[in-house]
């Protein structure tokens, strides 16, 4: 793995916390992101219809930019954060998530140090929270392989947790951002089918575990990642049906 400076360009970065009702957890992740080594040149919460206190919570960080529309779903609360936002760089935060102080710093040189890379992505750490608050497991999940691409996405080697990754904006604008009814794993492929990628293997953010987070919902999420696969194979298969691809789709 290269080496990543301490140094970090001038570069901005824009932190998008889409948010629906979850109020509870919003104030920690807004506060992993103005927390942060390497300043963000905008944070901004997007809130997608919440019927909760999401707004007041808001309130109290004058420094981020709070935007309020009807809902409509994760990916179009992310699109509507990269529409209003102007930063070179992108990282999309869940907010019931947090971002580990050095994440911008790690994302931002590594970006410098792969000019070609249209994201970069790291690790992240489990935290199971209790009622009470507490956690009751912290772990890594398993070692991926070093090298990133296309295929080892498509093949389900690296599960690239939201927060993880900092994205070219240019990047992103390439795809058309988010497509509709369409998460995160969708955009990390059509990128990664257009440009390198790269792994820098360092965790900077903590995924937060509740009970009531998205990917808790077992089904919608089987079928949502089976829906998203699925829509590979055109792709695999325009390309004569490659057989590292094939291999990695099954």
């Amino acid at each position: 793995m290269d080496r990543i400076s301490s140094r970090s360009p001038d570069h901005s970065v824009c932190i998008i916390i889409p948010a629906y009702n979850s109020s509870r957890f919003l104030a920690a992740a807004i506060e992993s992101a103005i927390d942060q080594t390497y300043p963000a040149s905008e944070i901004v919460v997007i809130d997608d219809g919440s019927t909760d206190d999401t707004r007041s919570v808001c309130d109290r960080y004058p420094t981020i930019k709070y935007i309020y529309q009807s809902n409509q779903g994760l990916p179009g609360a992310r699109n509507q954060g990269i529409a209003v936002s102007q930063s070179e760089y992108l990282i999309f935060l869940d907010s019931d998530d947090r971002l580990l102080p050095d994440a911008i710093e790690i994302g931002v040189n590594c970006l410098a140090a792969h000019p070609e890379a249209g994201f970069v992505f790291g690790r992240y750490l489990f935290l199971a929270i209790n009622p009470d608050g507490s956690y009751s497991t912290q772990q890594l999940f398993d070692e991926p392989p070093l090298v990133a691409s296309y295929a080892t996405i498509l093949a389900a080697q690296h599960n690239i947790q939201c927060a993880t990754a900092i994205c070219r904006r240019e990047a992103v604008a390439s795809i058309g951002g988010f497509a509709p009814h369409q998460e995160d794993l969708n955009l990390w492929l059509r990128i990664a089918r257009e440009m390198p990628i790269y792994f820098h293997d360092r965790v900077v953010s903590e995924y937060r575990h509740h009970g009531g987070n998205e990917s808790s919902k077992s089904a919608k999420m089987l079928v949502q990642t089976m829906t998203t696969h699925a829509l590979e194979w055109e792709y695999v298969s325009a390309l004569g049906g490659s057989p590292e691809l094939v291999r990695a789709y099954e």
